[in-house]
């Protein structure tokens, strides 16, 4: 009994400790900050970036393009050894939604804490929707347009 349990915690702490052996998950997150529902089928671009003490066949930078699915969720895997920044672009389907577009960022901060780009929403905005970046997430939230930008937006458009 006592050999299995010990079994049992050994494969449980591998499993654990599986992802850091392995190449590392970044999640891109869209989101509507005013009512928490995600954005599906936004094009998102992950640029990874290295420093100089990388390999020489690594020192240029990678962009990796997806589109997030019915959750907003766009993940990307990171090669081995995983990039020392990365810059997280999101192109949304309208020009009207309020977000920042980007956001440059340390991978190990991502992968420890998670990162939100939230400047257009207001606190209240963002705490109303509840969402939170995880730890290994980039979370993108954007306000829709108001009323009146839907209403100028064919005079502005080019």
């Amino acid at each position: 009994m006592k050999r299995a349990f010990q079994c049992s915690l050994v494969c449980s702490v591998s499993l654990l400790l599986s992802p850091a052996c392995f190449g590392q998950t970044i999640k891109v997150r869209v989101v509507d900050c005013s009512k928490g529902r995600p954005l599906a089928r936004q094009r998102v671009s992950l640029h990874l970036l290295y420093d100089k003490t990388t390999h020489a066949s690594m020192s240029k930078s990678t962009i990796l393009h997806l589109e997030t699915d019915l959750n907003g969720e766009a993940p990307f895997s990171l090669p081995e050894p995983p990039p020392a920044r990365l810059i997280a672009d999101v192109d949304l389907s309208s020009r009207l939604w309020n977000c920042d577009r980007f956001v440059l960022v340390s991978t190990q901060d991502v992968v420890q804490n998670g990162s939100v780009v939230a400047k257009a929403c207001e606190e209240e905005t963002r705490s109303k929707a509840s969402v939170k970046p995880q730890p290994g997430e980039i979370l993108f939230l954007a306000l829709p347009p108001t009323w009146w930008q839907r209403l100028l937006y064919p005079l502005t458009k080019d």
